[in-house]
């Protein structure tokens, strides 16, 4: 089975949250990290393919995201992990309206990162794990 890559794109100074880290070193992705969206786009212009994206934070997160998803026509699945402040639903919603997959608020734990790449057919799940977990969600949700 080929290797997996992921893209972590974050502002320059910003650290990629240990769980996130704790996934893709686990699944065996090949991390690449970048700060300059310009030139993210560019390598995806340029015919490059990623598994999956993680923005972490960006300040222009939902242009990169509208670029790379209606400019583009990029079908890879963009995660965004964005700080945790009160208009949380209005930004999930401007995230996933601009055409991110999913968006989680920090702190985003590894069971929740692990299970949207498994739900997603980024990455291969365990049948136990997923039923397990499937049967906690209804259990909260009731």
């Amino acid at each position: 089975m080929a290797k997996k890559s992921a893209l972590v794109l974050k502002e320059a100074n910003a650290k990629i949250d240990n769980h996130l880290l704790a996934v893709l070193i686990k699944n065996d992705f090949d991390i690449v990290t970048m700060s300059d969206y310009k030139e993210a786009l560019s390598e995806f212009g340029q015919g490059k393919h990623y598994d999956v994206v993680f923005l972490l934070d960006i300040e222009d997160g939902l242009q990169i995201t509208g670029s790379l998803k209606e400019e583009m026509g990029v079908q890879t699945k963009i995660y965004c992990i964005i700080s945790n402040d009160n208009n949380l639903k209005s930004v999930f919603d401007a995230w996933l309206a601009a055409g991110a997959e999913r968006a989680f608020a920090r702190p985003v734990i590894f069971d929740v990162i692990e299970g949207s790449l498994c739900r997603d057919g980024i990455i291969p799940c365990d049948p136990f794990e997923f039923e397990f977990e499937q049967a906690v969600a209804s259990a909260i949700i009731e």
